[in-house]
């Protein structure tokens, strides 16, 4: 799940709100170009969901499970769970900041090159390709992998994301037991110290593939330029905005995690989903 928590901007968020902050949110959604950004995500799940599939019950399920997936992954419903996650939290002031950046020149830029190297990530080669990449500017402890190091820090990325993961990955167990599959009749606790056991292995996962997606991403842009966003990020504004992606990210991925355990666990007692 570590591909829908990326990072501070770059993460997947609905073109189309159902709440009353639809309106005020409109503007800084479509400078983000967030439809795009939605089609990544919905790829990225069902590309999860078809893993899931061969590890869990190879061969089975066929046209349900794939239906079950699209139901999971459903925009409109997305969209919801998005709108409750997230609320009012930005004030005003946090809104019309984030809003404000990107709309303008380099904004509008830093979101097009995520989205195309997010895009880019879907092929497990590129992916591959991007990690290398990553080891080599390692290796130099160049200075570029220092501000990429500041703006990791900047914003929490590696903690949020584990912090998203091991709750998706919780909601999912928990899935899987309500739904009598492979894990049920295990407790809340056993369930609890057998997600939190993955937490090493996570947090590794996660944050090689963080900055391999940021130096790739963030390629392009001068060092100025990356400076810039981490000050952004940096001020109150960002902080809050940030911490408001994150909520409404968690309330999705638990949603999602905890419907794919419970149609994982149908699919392998053969029960129709």
């Amino acid at each position: 799940m570590r591909r829908l928590f990326i990072s501070l901007f770059c993460t997947v968020w609905m073109p189309l709100m159902v709440s009353a902050d639809s309106a005020r949110l409109t503007p800084l959604f479509e400078a983000m170009r967030m439809p795009e950004l939605l089609e990544i995500m919905r790829q990225e799940g069902v590309d999860h969901a078809a893993a899931l599939r061969e590890g869990m019950f190879p061969g089975k399920g066929g046209k349900a499970w794939s239906a079950a997936v699209e139901h999971i992954y459903d925009p409109d419903r997305l969209a919801e769970l998005m709108s409750v996650g997230f609320g009012d939290a930005p004030n005003d002031a946090a809104l019309h900041a984030m809003t404000a950046f990107f709309e303008s020149g380099i904004g509008r830029r830093i979101s097009g090159l995520e989205i195309a190297t997010r895009r880019a990530m879907l092929d497990p080669g590129v992916d591959e390709a991007m990690r290398e990449a990553l080891s080599a500017m390692i290796a130099e402890h160049t200075e570029r992998m220092e501000l990429l190091a500041e703006f990791v820090e900047v914003n929490d990325l590696v903690e949020a994301n584990v912090v998203g993961g091991l709750n998706a990955n919780l909601a999912f167990h928990r899935g899987l037991r309500d739904g009598q599959g492979l894990t049920a009749g295990m407790t809340e606790a056993e369930i609890l110290t057998h997600v939190m056991a993955q937490e090493p292995k996570l947090r590794e996962d996660v944050t090689e593939w963080l900055y391999a997606f940021l130096a790739a991403a963030y390629s392009p842009l001068e060092d100025e330029e990356l400076r810039r966003y981490i000050d952004v990020s940096a001020t109150e504004e960002g902080r809050i905005f940030n911490r408001a992606l994150f909520a409404a990210f968690d309330t999705l991925l638990t949603d999602v995690s905890y419907r794919l355990g419970i149609a994982a666990a149908r699919l392998v007692q053969g029960e129709d989903i």
